[in-house]
């Protein structure tokens, strides 16, 4: 991430099936000063771990624009 940007998960969802692990939520950078106002650019996300040789090491990767239409 760039300095002064933090990336903010929300909803976050995590469901194990034995060696793999689906993360799935909504996502969004926020910036140093940002103070209240509204998160631009938010994301839905969904990330595919497997763990193999004992760590964990992500095999998929997605994100869509997410249109937060009940603000």
């Amino acid at each position: 991430m760039p300095k002064g940007v933090t990336l903010v998960d929300e909803n976050l969802n995590v469901r194990l099936h034995g060696d793999a692990a689906v993360l799935s939520g909504r996502s969004w950078n926020k910036e140093s000063g940002q103070g209240k106002k509204p998160p631009e650019g938010r994301n839905v996300f969904t990330e595919v771990w497997l763990k193999r040789d004992g760590r964990w090491k992500v095999m998929h990767l997605h994100f869509s624009p997410f249109a937060d239409t009940h603000r």
